[in-house]
């Protein structure tokens, strides 16, 4: 397939793809810029059934190496140098593109390269509660801390990430009429746009979720968590991910300086996704649950990602304390 069909395909493709997810669609455009900047630069022209597989094990060297690359927008170029794990999602978005204009690659012709488990960081239970406990000292701002200490524990005793958890609207809070339990409708992450998944919640969160609401100024707002003005002049959104990790990380800090503890170390670097981590390894440590039914409570694809939880270090685990599991 000549250059000039290949950029087609590439528009037609990214098309599709954010018809779907614009998250997807960000990732899959920077992946193909860089794959066709490789193309460019090593004057590869066309892909054939021949050279399929030496174009991408040719992509795959050069991520690893490192490359400059120019986004026509910044400054000066960009110096490119990606973990095994960005190479690895660079590489199959890159194989994703290949097989939609037929040219097949499978991951055994060119492989990934071999990831270590993250090393990741969990906060034990008491300590997530003295985050809550400090939360009302830390900020003078009552709703702003009732809003922290709200999502903390919605984070926590359900495993949502917080890009699911910060867009939640008023109307995702439901009751099943036959059982009494309730739920919430929440955009997971990776679905099409408008595709909504559904996850059960302890009564308890469900009315720590209506307490703040009913105590929160911007009462006209559809989301949850709103935040305290608009841009430029417009309505107030939700809070954003960058916000609420700063408040985490201040939060961190004050309760070191207040209770003599660990936390920021634990915090920093993982800011949000923390009480994720914490879930999964209370439930497995504590609760002793099943891998299988941890994987599907935390939603992971691959049950390799939930498997780097099964052995925690001791840090981690340590005077974890005995109980529901719900704060």
């Amino acid at each position: 397939m000549e250059m000039q069909k290949l950029k087609t395909k590439r528009r037609q493709f990214l098309r599709n793809k954010r018809a779907q997810n614009e998250n997807t669609y960000k990732s899959y455009k920077t992946s193909l810029k860089y794959f066709f900047q490789y193309l460019k630069e090593y004057e590869i022209n066309r892909i054939t059934d021949e050279n399929k597989r030496e174009t991408l094990d040719g992509f795959k060297t050069y991520l690893n190496e490192g490359f400059i690359y120019d986004d026509g927008r910044s400054k000066e170029p960009k110096n490119i140098k990606l973990k095994a794990s960005g190479i690895n999602s660079n590489l199959k978005r890159a194989r994703t593109f290949l097989n939609y204009i037929g040219f097949p690659v499978t991951s055994t012709e060119v492989s990934p390269l071999p990831v270590n488990a993250p090393d990741y960081k969990a906060l034990r239970f008491e300590d997530i509660n003295k985050l809550i406990n400090n939360a009302p000292l830390c900020f003078r701002d009552k709703e702003k801390a009732l809003r922290i200490q709200t999502l903390i524990k919605l984070l926590f005793n359900t495993g949502l990430r917080i890009g699911e958890a910060l867009p939640l609207k008023i109307e995702d809070m439901h009751q099943d009429r036959n059982t009494g339990q309730y739920y919430l409708n929440f955009h997971e992450k990776g679905k099409a746009r408008g595709v909504y998944s559904k996850i059960v919640i302890p009564a308890k969160t469900h009315h720590d979720l209506k307490y703040y609401i009913e105590n929160k100024a911007i009462k006209e707002s559809p989301y949850i968590f709103t935040a305290s003005r608009g841009y430029k002049g417009k309505a107030p959104g939700h809070v954003t991910r960058q916000s609420f990790n700063n408040d985490i990380i201040k939060l961190a800090k004050f309760t070191d300086k207040q209770e003599h503890t660990n936390i920021f170390n634990i915090v920093n670097g993982n800011s949000s996704h923390v009480f994720r981590h914490s879930r999964a390894v209370y439930l497995l440590t504590v609760e002793k649950r099943d891998i299988m039914e941890v994987r599907d409570i935390l939603r992971h694809k691959n049950i390799n990602t939930t498997q780097i939880y099964l052995k925690p270090r001791e840090d981690i685990i340590n005077n974890i304390r005995e109980n529901t599991g719900i704060l």
